[in-house]
């Protein structure tokens, strides 16, 4: 049975249903409510811990083998938030950091809200999770209310253009001579809509359709934050504006019309290009996960390979771009294919996050420090050689201690990377205790610490400075509250 679940939704329907009766659109509209209709469509979410182990997930087990009694190793322990983190990142004007726990190799905060509190795995999170909320406040301090977005929306459809699918559901047409352009980019987005389901990150087809999701997509660029983000809290506003936009008039480009030039581009500075967030906003899950593929083509990864990437239920869009434009960036190098065979063994969003660090972390470093010209990779141990020779390994832990499990891993570690004449180089997102440090100097490591806190809050910054408005295209703006009066 077709459920209908808000007001606007209904209101859409009918309109949707009025096309229906304009002859050759009445074919796409029956689409639209089949989709609709169908329970199989709906967004699924897999159950975790069902994929291979890999070797990150030894990080996680006890020890295989007997340690030396006489060795000395140090405990987990809690810890004041104020080790790890800078002071904006402790408290803020909508949130408090109350605790944190140290497993030996990953921070879990408690991160108390106005919205609730939130347990937060990773302190690459901790910083989303914390921006995400900071843009809520900051929207309720600004008293932005649901009758404004519609009133402002109603407002700015009537004196802009009105383009694409939103049209065509909003103004009937009398026949194919007077198809907006963007049409053909919506049949190519309804063809896609029918090849997979969606994961559970990701807007329901029937939303996409009508125009909510593009509605949402364009909410999230202009506010800087992640539409596919876990954040239940940001999903609803985020919903809630999207109906109210999609009920006011609010229409944006289609994605085809929106995005020129080339499928690829270049991830530079250090951070996601404005013109991947636009990427972000313009096109369907759908049609990322098509320009992924293509990416992936283009380093010569294996089809099979490819498809088991891009139908992860576990990657949003937004980390299957990061990790294929971070690959893309590292040109000319070997063995990218083995990055990706690692990255399909995740089995819950924590380890997607930290595949999409690792891959971050990579591009960065070959920017920044020695080109890496291999990648390889082995019982999901991901690692790297550089020009001049190097063999990198990059790895996301917040705090580690010298612990029987960490001693383990490193000790499998020392086994797959190949022996060489230059130094061996962790790569670490956050940092490791004395005790830890002198272990693995001692063992020929050189350490590269706190990538999370430098490059990556570079990148972190980039991806949330808030999109700019585009003069063709309709969106409310704050600043005209006069006009909603």
């Amino acid at each position: 049975m077709l459920t209908i679940r808000s007001v606007s939704e209904a209101t859409v329907l009918k309109r949707v249903w009025g096309l229906g009766r304009e002859g050759w659109g009445r074919g796409l509209c029956l689409g639209v409510i089949a989709v609709l209709g169908f329970p199989a469509c709906a967004p699924n979410r897999p159950m975790p811990a069902r994929g291979s182990p890999t070797a990150y997930d030894q990080l996680e087990a006890e020890p295989l083998e007997p340690f030396d009694a006489a060795a000395v190793f140090e405990a987990s322990v809690n810890v004041d938030p104020s080790t790890f983190l800078p002071a904006d990142l402790v408290e803020g004007p909508h949130f408090v950091v109350s605790g944190v726990w140290n497993d030996g190799f990953t921070n879990r905060y408690l991160l108390v809200t106005e919205l609730g509190s939130f347990e937060v795995e990773t302190t690459g999170l901790l910083r989303k999770r914390i921006h995400e909320i900071s843009v809520v406040g900051q929207l309720d301090e600004e008293e932005v209310s649901g009758n404004m977005v519609y009133f402002l929306s109603t407002a700015n459809a009537a004196r802009g253009p009105v383009e694409g699918a939103a049209q065509w559901v909003m103004n009937p047409i009398d026949s194919a001579w007077h198809v907006p352009t963007g049409m053909w980019s919506y049949a190519r987005r309804l063809v896609a809509l029918a090849g997979r389901d969606r994961t559970f990150q990701e807007d329901h087809y029937s939303e996409e359709l009508i125009g909510f999701s593009d509605a949402k997509r364009e909410w999230a660029y202009r506010l800087g934050v992640d539409v596919y983000s876990e954040n239940g809290a940001l999903q609803r506003r985020l919903n809630r504006y999207a109906w109210l936009s999609l009920g006011g008039g609010l229409t944006v480009r289609l994605p085809l019309m929106a995005v020129a030039g080339p499928a690829g581009y270049a991830l530079t500075v250090s951070g996601t290009t404005d013109q991947m967030k636009r990427e972000l906003r313009d096109r369907s899950p759908e049609e990322v996960r098509i320009d992924v593929r293509s990416r992936l083509a283009l380093m010569e990864v294996d089809p099979v390979l490819v498809e088991r990437f891009v139908a992860h239920p576990w990657y949003s869009p937004t980390r299957l771009l990061l990790i294929s434009e971070s690959l893309s960036s590292l040109e000319e190098t070997e063995g990218r294919s083995r990055f990706i065979e690692a990255a399909v063994h995740a089995d819950e969003p924590q380890e997607t996050y930290l595949f999409t660090r690792l891959a971050l972390m990579l591009a960065l470093y070959s920017e920044r420090e020695q080109k890496i010209t291999r990648i390889d990779s082995k019982d999901g141990l991901i690692w790297a050689e550089t020009s001049q020779g190097r063999r990198v390994v990059p790895l996301y832990i917040d705090w580690a201690t010298w612990s029987e499990t960490f001693s383990y891993f490193m000790e499998a570690v020392d086994a797959v990377i190949p022996p060489g004449p230059e130094q061996k180089h962790l790569l670490l997102s956050g940092w490791v205790s004395p005790r830890a440090r002198a272990h693995l100097n001692q063992t020929g490591w050189t350490l590269h610490e706190g990538i999370e806190m430098t490059w990556l809050a570079e990148v972190d910054r980039a991806a949330w400075a808030p999109g700019q408005p585009d003069p063709n295209r309709v969106l409310p703006e704050f600043g005209e509250r006069s006009t909603a009066d």
